[in-house]
């Protein structure tokens, strides 16, 4: 291999070399405007041969993210993949999508404006998390397919991200003395049979996620201490316990005395699980769990259409902030890495607690 001067003044670099298949392979390239440019790229070239990473093929870009899931993400079914069934799920979706929009567009082929035009058709239908997710499971893809010399630009880079706001999912956010009510009124048509409630008021004083929640067993629940240890999850689909969401998902926290007194009440129900439903021998379903929440706002005359399971979690971040907790151990609490993603996802809990802060410092203030 080596960098030759062309005819034209410009320089080409010539390379031929035979793969492990005992073919032989020829490129050539043309057009570097000085010598060292052209050693530039030899470097380069020479590292993804010695690699082994250098492909001539060219699938279709649907044929290689499928390859590349099955491979860095895994399959449904196996014990060993490298995430949970969930999210498995979402990039599975993601292919079947891709198929659609993409349609026979094999993966050289693909330019940012083909691309581009894909985001744009698929955003007409769907939220901004859900454009989002596909786009980021599209580019970790391509960021592989440039690692392994299969293609040498990100198609991805630069695109605008376009959604339709309409399909965004409207989230209902309790006030504190609508939480007082419903903690009250669901304490107070609690059955020990019927284990859904017990596990919102649980996922009230915890801030547990749902799959969390239904993932917890009587070894989770440390009745001396007045702990509980999340460890696991419960996939739905599957029916079986599955990894927590990350790693820092897995934690140890603190419980009341009254909410480990209410968990005592469950434990004629199973042996092993916490929430089992004896009158309807399984996990409460989300459904099922929604239903009896809005079931019980509307006895309670609350107007709070869209409600969901996953509300009371902010409704969590909203009564840690009012007792002045700090919110890395709110962070802690919820499971999050970082205090970056508990100040993102419950931004509005956190406004709304800055100018409750706002107004203190004011009367502080005045009061000079």
């Amino acid at each position: 291999m080596g960098v030759y001067l062309d005819k034209n003044g410009s320089y080409y670099v010539n390379k031929s070399w035979t793969d492990s298949g005992g073919k032989r392979h020829f490129k050539t390239k043309r057009g570097f405007k000085t010598k060292k440019d052209g050693q530039i790229y030899e470097a380069k070239f020479l590292l993804q041969i010695s690699d082994r990473v250098y492909k001539s093929a060219n699938p279709l870009f649907s044929s290689y993210f499928h390859e590349w899931v099955k491979t860095y993400k895994g399959e449904l079914g196996k014990k060993t993949n490298a995430v949970r069934p969930n999210t498995l799920r979402e990039y599975l979706l993601d292919e079947k999508r891709i198929a659609v929009g993409l349609d026979q567009l094999k993966i050289k082929d693909i330019t940012r404006f083909h691309y581009q035009n894909f985001i744009n058709e698929f955003g007409q239908s769907h939220a901004q998390i859900t454009v989002k997710k596909l786009n980021n499971h599209i580019r970790a893809c391509v960021r592989y397919a440039i690692e392994d010399g299969l293609i040498q630009h990100d198609f991805t880079k630069g695109v605008h991200l376009s959604f339709n706001c309409q399909k965004s999912r409207q989230v209902t956010y309790l006030e504190d003395y609508q939480l007082k009510r419903l903690l009250h009124h669901l304490l107070k048509i609690r059955k020990h049979n019927f284990s859904g409630i017990y596990m919102i008021i649980t996922i009230m004083y915890t801030g547990l996620r749902e799959s969390e929640a239904a993932g917890l067993t009587w070894d989770c629940v440390n009745f001396d201490n007045l702990t509980l240890n999340i460890n696991k999850a419960w996939d739905y689909k599957q029916k079986e316990y599955s990894p927590t969401k990350n790693k820092s998902s897995k934690r140890i926290i603190g419980i009341s005395p009254k909410l480990a007194s209410l968990l005592k009440e469950l434990k004629s129900n199973h042996a092993t699980k916490v929430f089992w439903s004896k009158s309807h021998q399984t996990i409460p379903q989300s459904r099922s769990l929604i239903d009896t929440l809005r079931r019980a706002l509307k006895e309670l005359n609350i107007d709070a259409p869209g409600v969901h399971i996953h509300s009371l979690r902010h409704s969590q971040v909203a009564i840690l902030l009012n007792a002045d907790i700090n919110i890395y151990d709110i962070a802690q609490r919820l499971g999050h890495e970082d205090i970056k993603t508990t100040q993102k996802i419950y931004a509005y809990e956190f406004k709304k607690h800055q100018a409750k802060v706002n107004q203190k410092i004011s009367q502080a203030l005045d009061a000079i």
